[in-house]
């Protein structure tokens, strides 16, 4: 295969740019999350339209969250990650603000579509959130990882505020929470050398980035331990539970054997499946053997089939631009 020739054919088209833009690759996180929410509310699966808003409405807040975070985060790109859709050139500033904002208000139109207040409330402060994170507040050290996964935790209350008009469970899924400021703290331990540039203000950046490794693992123990005291306890809950502890303690000895940033790569990959599995461990009990195998196959093909598509073309022309291969 020419590889020269797949990179001009479609890495640097307008398309495969949009879709790099949103992280298609993540997107199988907010969509757990409001599904999760979804299913803790009806204490099942069923699908309508409230429960398909639910389910998307965190898909479009994030994409065009990722969208507005990169426009925040110029700067910075240009040094840490240069092939982006701005830094590269395949979307101007205009573009990227209308596709930002088309994408955030696809979200509100599916709130709206709930007639549910408490989740069109949800929504708006989600965005306001996640802007004011990618604006500012992930220049503010630990508050910036906390804004980070607080927004993460808001996806799962839109879930089941979608489908009932109400939060249904507000303490089960804090654990989500610990466990995504653990995710944050280490996924930034890659941008250390970018950060420090430009002067963005990350507690690896503050702590240095081994004691910075010590401390996400403090909140992803107490995330575990949270999912471990307030779930229902059964054999395919333990099986989950386990495989995320594996995932975490893997993360962690690869970070603090060696904090580069494409081991800080690595353990971002491998933290969203952990996240996904600890997310479903709230809900398992809801689940049936078909319903979990249908929906792991689905998250697994789309997974595998975009991670090829989206993640295996970086490594194709990253090494040779000399860019480092971290988010």
């Amino acid at each position: 295969m020419n590889l020269s020739h797949v990179q001009q054919k479609y890495l640097n088209t307008k398309v495969w740019g949009a879709l790099e833009f949103i992280r298609v690759f993540n997107m199988t996180m907010p969509f757990t999350s409001g599904f999760v929410g979804v299913v803790m509310a009806s204490r099942g699966v069923h699908v309508d339209m409230k429960a398909l808003s639910g389910m998307f409405i965190p898909v479009f807040l994030w994409a065009g969250g990722q969208v507005f975070n990169d426009i925040f985060d110029l700067n910075v790109d240009r040094i840490n990650t240069p092939y982006r859709a701005v830094p590269s050139g395949r979307f101007t500033m205009r573009e990227a603000i209308a596709f930002g904002g088309i994408l955030t208000l696809i979200g509100i139109t599916l709130s709206v579509m709930t007639k549910n207040v408490l989740c069109q409330v949800l929504t708006i402060f989600a965005v306001i959130m996640s802007n004011l994170y990618s604006y500012s507040l992930k220049r503010k050290g630990i508050y910036g990882h906390m804004n980070f996964a607080f927004c993460v935790l808001i996806c799962i209350y839109i879930g089941q505020s979608a489908v009932s008009g109400k939060i249904t469970s507000f303490y089960a899924p804090l654990g989500i929470f610990l466990y995504h400021v653990a995710i944050n703290i280490m996924v930034s331990v890659g941008d250390v050398p970018g950060d420090k540039k430009t002067k963005v203000v990350t507690l690896p950046v503050q702590l240095g980035e081994i004691r910075a490794t010590y401390t996400a693992s403090l909140f992803w123990i107490a995330g575990v331990l949270w999912i471990g005291w307030v779930s229902e306890h059964t054999v395919s809950w333990l099986t989950v539970l386990s495989l995320v502890i594996l995932i975490s303690v893997y993360n962690t000895q690869l970070l603090l054997r060696n904090p580069a940033p494409g081991n800080a790569t690595t353990t971002l990959r491998l933290f969203r499946l952990g996240t996904i599995m600890l997310q479903f461990s709230l809900v398992i009990q809801y689940l049936d053997v078909v319903q979990l195998t249908v929906l792991t196959a689905a998250i697994g093909v789309f997974t595998v089939s975009t991670f090829l598509l989206f993640e295996i073309p970086k490594g194709i022309h990253i090494p040779v631009r000399g860019v480092p291969s971290h988010e």
